[in-house]
């Protein structure tokens, strides 16, 4: 009696659910039953839920390594495209399983001799098989679009904080606010962005870990994890629009595809963002203001940029602040145990990069250290400096000509003139015509006067901007000098992470950017990101010095 084995397979996690993969199996048992053939249940390959255009899939892989073994000797399956949708794909595997002896049984197709002509049809079905799927993925994909550019959403399962309603409800295909999850979900954005807490101190409330709180169950899962947290606080849906068609599949980036930083293929599809005019936005019920958005995804990325789990030894006053100029990944800081400190680039050893490797030096930190420090020092003992260079930045011609009010003047005037001619058209002492024509006439002038007010309004508010700032550099100078007078080594890397957004390391010199907050900004006292950024100073220091 010859060891049977079956494979099935669906393509979506819908059709998994309806359990078409349930009825396949039953098929391919019934079949095998007829053949008088032995079916070990450890021989039953699914593929749940799994696209049949990656040759990588864990049910597929385990009948090939068992079919190289040679523990079955007929294969079971529907029809070609279940095997696989692309016609490569199935000529690798048939190839293969014909080379270990393995017979292949498609119950959808009447013949599976090895003859010519019987090839000829199988290769013909894959072909098929392939058009077929293609053409499926070109209409589920327009339909989809046009459904999105109607305002419908498509994303049946809702983000947490919402609840999805059905198609086959009155105003179906949307999402409504669910308020006792949205009330959560207003907490985590209120700590993250007010009491700048970290994902794990934000998960320890919900779980109850922190004396005062009570635990909260997540939808599924028994217990809140950082990753869950994180993906709710980045998420642009709860300001009250979402996009569709946002992102693209990598074609560099694909499953099986070598991994481009460290080792091993990749086990998942990776996305690119597509521009922003292919984005299709959709409302949905706000939940969270779009200024406390903004401030969470600030605070997202600092605590992301200087986390303590990330150095918990030994101390290092650039970590975070370093970005090498050649590949702009940021330098890790590492002492050796002469107690010398370099900060090195993270593309190298076992996380390098395979296509863009770099070979940047690293960076002695008794030189390096000192040199920003008082580069930075120097800088906020002279407030005055960066004013200087701010203002010689700046247009020669943005102060506001004395002709603001005669532009004004004469707005007023062509008004008057335009509604006299209304009235000499109403007294019948002017034409239709002559009306139209000077009226176009006074448009035209009056289109003129109003730009040029535009502008100079706009002068008048960066005037207003420019002395602001000027004051706010003066301040926030002034409360920080008292920092620099014997700073320690935290002091000093409070005050550089508060100024210096990042050092661009390169082969010759070493540009420092900075961050002046103003003067009402919460940065000040919270290392929040909500600052002003100035493009005014680059320090430029030789490596030799």
């Amino acid at each position: 009696m010859k060891q049977a084995a079956l494979y099935a397979r669906v393509s979506t996690a819908q059709q998994e659910e309806q359990g078409t993969i349930t009825s396949q199996v039953a098929t391919l048992k019934e079949r095998i039953a007829q053949d008088s053939c032995h079916l070990d249940p450890a021989y039953e390959f699914n593929d749940d839920g799994v696209s049949g255009s990656y040759l990588a899939r864990p049910g597929l892989d385990r009948l090939r390594d068992l079919a190289s073994e040679g523990v079955f000797d007929v294969l079971y399956m529907l029809s070609p495209d279940r095997l696989a949708r692309r016609y490569a794909h199935q000529c690798v595997v048939l190839e293969e399983l014909g080379r270990w002896g393995v017979e292949v049984v498609f119950l959808n197709q009447p013949v599976t001799g090895d003859s010519p002509e019987d090839r000829l049809m199988v290769h013909m079905l894959g072909v098929l098989a392939e058009y077929e799927r293609e053409l499926i993925r070109d209409r589920l994909r327009r339909g989809k679009l046009y459904k999105a550019r109607q305002g419908q959403v498509l994303t049946t399962k809702p983000a947490y904080g919402y609840r999805y309603i059905p198609l086959d409800q009155p105003g179906g295909g949307r999402w409504e606010i669910n308020e006792s999850e949205a009330v959560l979900v207003r907490n985590m954005y209120r700590w993250c962005a007010e009491e700048q807490l970290s994902l794990m101190a934000i998960c320890r409330r919900l779980n109850g870990e922190d004396a005062g709180f009570e635990p909260v169950k997540p939808r599924k899962a028994q217990r809140w994890l950082p990753h869950t947290v994180n993906r709710i606080l980045r998420r642009q849906a709860y300001t009250g629009i979402m996009y569709y068609n946002r992102l693209r599949k990598d074609p560099s980036r694909t499953i099986g595809q070598p991994k481009q930083q460290g080792r091993g293929l990749r086990k998942a599809n990776c996305h690119m963002v597509r521009s922003r005019e292919e984005w299709i936005p959709i409302n949905v019920p706000q939940i969270v203001p779009q200024t406390t958005w903004d401030q969470v995804q600030a605070q997202l990325d600092m605590n992301k940029k200087y986390a303590s789990r990330n150095n918990k030894r030994n101390f290092y006053l650039l970590r975070g602040l370093l970005v090498c100029g050649e590949c702009g990944r940021t330098l890790a800081g590492r002492t050796y145990a002469n107690g010398t400190v370099r900060y090195f680039c993270t593309n190298q050893g076992a996380n390098r990069s395979l296509a863009e490797p770099c070979s940047s030096a690293p960076l002695d930190g008794k030189t390096i250290e000192p040199l920003i420090w008082k580069a930075v020092a120097d800088l906020l003992a002279n407030p005055q400096l960066i004013l200087d260079y701010y203002l010689s930045r700046q247009d020669e011609s943005d102060t506001v000509p004395p002709e603001l009010k005669r532009v004004r003047t004469e707005l007023a005037q062509v008004e008057k003139q335009d509604q006299r001619l209304l009235d000499a058209y109403q007294a019948e002492i002017i034409h239709l015509d002559e009306l139209a024509s000077r009226r176009e006439a006074l448009t035209q002038h009056r289109l003129v006067l109003e730009n040029r007010l535009s502008e100079l309004e706009q002068l008048i508010q960066q005037q207003a901007r420019q002395e602001a700032l000027t004051s706010d550099i003066t301040e926030f100078c002034d409360n920080i000098n008292s920092m620099l007078q014997s700073p320690t080594p935290v002091q000093k890397q409070q005050v550089l992470r508060l100024v210096v957004d990042h050092i661009l390391v390169g082969k010759e010199q070493l540009i420092i950017k900075h961050v002046i907050p103003s003067a009402d900004d919460r940065r000040l006292y919270t290392q929040r990101s909500n600052t002003r950024h100035l493009n005014c100073m680059l320090w430029n220091k030789s490596l030799a010095q």
